[in-house]
């Protein structure tokens, strides 16, 4: 998959440009607050629906203006000579026109999937010290490229759980509940809920099979990297029936506990994906106390060693990123069919020699989009399509001079 031209207009602080890319490595180049991480996030949006940043929908807008608008120009790799185009319209108070084509879209869920990409920012190394949520948002953000059920089914389960949350809210107060419409939406919080654990440790178990690899060469077959889905059903994943009727029946025991403190404590919106660096003995040791669901005890954590969020360095930690971004391309490619677009933004200065040659070395089929204040950073790397910008304004000089 390749990006061929991005337009934005009024969008942060691109006024009305047009961006040409080419296959292979592109690199936006300039001082800091230029425009390149914004030229990123356009492109982002395509996949994701949501901020590279964070970011409200209204921060998008230029300062003054009252809309915005973006679209971009792809190709698949498998042909290149044709386009397909996809547009972007924001209109303010979260109002947007999506096209995909010349056809409008209505949903964002049906808007998802048809360009795809991944990323790799500073940010990402909170991944693995940051909080569950950081975690739960890469898997669900990755697996919503790929899958629009997905996409409703999360939507659905989030709207659910905040009717949960106001009933609780008020029972806190009251002291009084509706137990029987209290099932009713435990019945549903249950059904979406299986879908949920069982696509996101679906992903975790094959993202897991290319992350192995890639970790082992990054870091000179010293160590072994693995990853796990936990939930508090604990096992069976991917039986659907079973992840059902173990949350049911979950919900209904923590009832009581959840009036008192007026919110939802139990569901996938409280799981997490460990990872994990050590040896083939101490990794066979750590996934059989996932199994059992001895590791999600807080002293199970603590005690166990080779956790990289607790006890990995930092150069693990970027490795263990890195691993995980260039897993998630492979495992697009298998499901997909060809390579989402890499975004790569202001990294290179995170990472050393060896794991930005890893980067360019290995770079057949792919379009990675670089940002760098200057393009000395690549080394003695010179094929790639060089783009200056100063002040949202972008200038191609193909030779990043």
């Amino acid at each position: 998959m390749y990006v061929k031209n991005l337009y934005a207009k009024n969008f942060r602080n691109i006024k009305d440009e047009q961006i040409t890319f080419q296959s292979g490595i592109n690199v936006l180049y300039g001082k800091n607050a230029s425009g390149k991480t914004n030229a990123l996030e356009a492109v982002y949006l395509f996949a994701s629906g949501k901020s590279l940043r964070g970011s409200p929908e209204k921060d998008f807008i230029s300062k003054g203006e009252s809309s915005a608008k973006i679209s971009l120009d792809f190709c698949s790799s498998r042909n290149t000579d044709v386009c397909k185009s996809m547009s972007l319209s924001l209109l303010g108070g979260n109002r947007k026109i999506m096209k995909y084509g010349y056809s409008d879209i209505p949903k964002m869920s049906e808007f998802l999937g048809h360009f795809r990409a991944c990323t790799f920012t500073p940010d990402d190394l909170m991944l693995v010290k940051g909080s569950p949520e950081e975690r739960r948002r890469f898997a669900d953000i990755s697996i919503s490229q790929i899958s629009p059920k997905f996409v409703r089914c999360l939507n659905d389960y989030h709207k659910i759980l905040s009717q949960k949350n106001a009933i609780l809210k008020k029972a806190q107060i009251s002291g009084n509940i509706d137990k029987v419409y209290m099932e009713i939406l435990n019945t549903k919080l249950a059904e979406s809920s299986a879908v949920i654990v069982k696509q996101r440790a679906g992903f975790c178990e094959n993202l897991q099979r290319y992350a192995k690899d890639i970790y082992r060469n990054i870091s000179d077959e010293r160590e072994i990297f693995g990853m796990k889905y936990v939930s508090r059903t604990k096992k069976n994943y991917g039986d659907e029936e079973f992840t059902k009727n173990a949350y049911f029946d979950i919900f209904s025991k923590s009832l009581e506990r959840e009036m008192k403190y007026g919110v939802s404590l139990e569901g996938p919106h409280k799981d997490d994906i460990y990872f994990y660096i050590g040896k083939d003995a101490e990794l066979e040791r750590f996934e059989r106390d996932c199994e059992k669901g001895s590791a999600t005890d807080d002293e199970i954590i603590l005690d166990t060693s080779f956790m990289a969020r607790a006890f990995g360095s930092r150069g693990q930690q970027r490795s263990v990123v890195l691993s995980l971004k260039l897993a998630q391309g492979e495992l697009f490619r298998e499901l997909c069919g060809e390579y989402p677009v890499f975004l790569l933004d202001d990294v290179f200065s995170e990472l050393d020699y060896a794991r930005r040659s890893y980067i360019l070395s290995n770079t057949q089929n792919k379009q990675i989009i670089i940002t760098c204040c200057d393009c000395d950073i690549l080394g003695s790397f010179t094929d790639y399509n060089g783009i200056k910008v100063s002040d949202g304004k972008y200038t191609s000089d193909r030779a990043g001079e």
